[in-house]
């Protein structure tokens, strides 16, 4: 079974065997809701999330090809979830569907792209200062469309990523 982060990984790649097993999530019934191709990733769930996710899609490649690019490197699926994480080895993105804008989610698929990207060459991909690394590149993002970047200061005194996954409301 695939592995997601939780605080019960290191900062540092660990064998397999010692990652967090990803819990049985809830997911939206994909014999129901058709799931769309976007570039190389699937995305699947409810019409609204679809469409939200394409459109933030679009927002990348028309505003930044590079990220875009990145995004399609190290994304594979994109699934409506009751909570968000990332598993790294398989690039699947569980996300909670919130009223999030198309910038948001954009960086937010850039932030957990940067996280399978770190766990695929093998760089620390958990913890603090990849959550630092990993909001700068959504940072970057934000600022080239014009949104509100993140205080990551404020945000990492949070360690909202010792939230166990069952618990997280995001």
């Amino acid at each position: 079974m695939p592995h997601i982060l939780s605080r019960k990984t290191s900062y540092n790649p660990l064998p397999q065997h010692t990652l967090r097993q990803t819990p049985n999530d809830i997911l939206v019934d994909t014999k129901k809701h058709n799931p769309k191709t976007v570039g190389n990733i699937v995305i699947s769930g409810k019409k609204s999330f679809v469409s939200d996710i394409t459109s933030a899609l679009n927002l990348l490649l028309e505003k930044d090809p590079k990220n875009w690019e990145f995004v399609q490197k190290n994304l594979t699926e994109i699934l409506e979830s009751e909570h968000s994480g990332v598993t790294c080895e398989e690039g699947i993105f569980k996300f909670k569907n919130k009223p999030y804008n198309s910038k948001w989610i954009a960086s937010v698929l850039i932030h957990e792209s940067w996280h399978i990207e770190y766990f695929l060459t093998g760089e620390p991909y958990d913890g603090e200062e990849a959550e630092r690394r990993c909001m700068e590149k959504q940072n970057e993002f934000l600022a080239l469309v014009g949104y509100k970047k993140i205080n990551i200061e404020k945000l990492l005194k949070t360690k909202y990523w010792e939230v166990d996954y069952e618990e997280r409301d995001w």
